[in-house]
């Protein structure tokens, strides 16, 4: 039964990309708020969350568009998940930086 120890707990890939967004804008907000010197968050660690979240839902994605038992897969979809997760690989963390308009460090 351990596989189905966290099944229905309501964690996805979709929730996962989710909380790495909002605790990036979060950051990104109190820093650009707060006037008091100390040290930065690591913003890059943050965006490179949010960077794998994206890709590991769109990979899920992809593979659930492709199983076998579905019937023929919808390959315009298929063509825009592909589209999207090379935009992400080509962007990087600098383009989920820029997104969320994180300060140059």
């Amino acid at each position: 039964m351990a596989q189905w120890a966290h099944g229905y707990s309501g964690h996805t890939h979709a929730t996962k990309v989710a909380d790495c967004e909002s605790i990036l804008r979060k950051a990104v907000e109190e820093f650009s708020a707060s006037e008091a010197p100390g040290t930065p968050p690591n913003f890059s660690k943050m965006a490179a969350r949010v960077l794998q979240a994206r890709l590991k839902l769109l990979g899920a994605t992809l593979a659930k568009l492709e199983e076998p038992r579905r019937g023929e897969p919808p390959l315009e979809k298929i063509d825009k998940i592909e589209e999207r997760i090379f935009e992400l690989d080509s962007g990087g963390v600098e383009a989920i930086l820029r997104e969320f308009s994180a300060p140059e460090l």
